[in-house]
């Protein structure tokens, strides 16, 4: 029964990103096991705050990244070679457009799950704008994953979630995944044992592809 059920939710391709990446050794172990995105966080206020020549580095070693940004004036004056810039301030879809057209990168959006669980809220706005749309619940996403529904395949999660998550989020029909905290030893400092266990759990995934 089991096996049955594995086989109609492993049935999809999993984008991962790892955020908070402070140190060039956890960015490669992060895609080393799996990770299609690599995070820096650009906002800073916060304990993980990496500069634009951190944020560089890893573009010019080939990695996916995409810097996080918690203020817009910051932002504007300071995004640099990422990939992706992730809007994670409170803002409307044409926040989107507009950050798309200064930057000229693409853009995840962050929301936050109860704007998403509020019956009169439309993401709908947001997926038609952004690359990405993380839908974002603190410490625990996962307490609120049946109330959460995949409206778009590039809809994901984040708060808190650990690699032994990611088959439910898997089964509920999400196919974006964001990790963090949960990785870490200290913040910024990612357990290697925990990046390994993200393999691990994409592979059992991918063997029942």
């Amino acid at each position: 029964m089991e096996r049955s059920r594995r086989r109609i939710y492993l049935d999809h391709s999993l984008t991962i990103k790892i955020c908070g990446i402070t140190r060039v050794r956890d960015a490669n172990a992060a895609r080393d096991n799996g990770a299609d995105i690599i995070g820096v966080v650009r906002a800073k206020s916060s304990k993980r705050f990496m500069d634009a020549k951190f944020s560089d580095s890893l573009v010019s070693m080939g990695f996916n990244v995409a810097g996080v940004y918690d203020d817009r004036e910051y932002m504007k004056y300071n995004f640099s070679e990422e990939a992706y810039i992730q809007i994670h301030y409170p803002h409307q879809p044409e926040e989107i457009s507009r950050m798309r057209k200064i930057s000229g990168k693409k853009i995840i959006s962050v929301i936050k799950a109860a704007n998403v669980i509020d019956p009169e809220f439309r993401i709908e706005p947001y997926v038609r704008e952004a690359d990405l749309v993380l839908i974002e619940q603190k410490p625990r996403i996962i307490t609120l994953l049946a109330d959460l529904k995949p409206v778009h395949v590039n809809v994901g999660l984040a708060g808190g979630i650990t690699p032994d998550d990611i088959p439910e989020i898997v089964r509920r029909g999400f196919q974006f995944v964001d990790l963090s905290s949960s990785l870490e030893v200290s913040p910024g400092i990612k357990d290697i044992k925990m990046l390994t266990r993200i393999g691990e759990v994409k592979s059992s995934l991918e063997s029942f592809a």
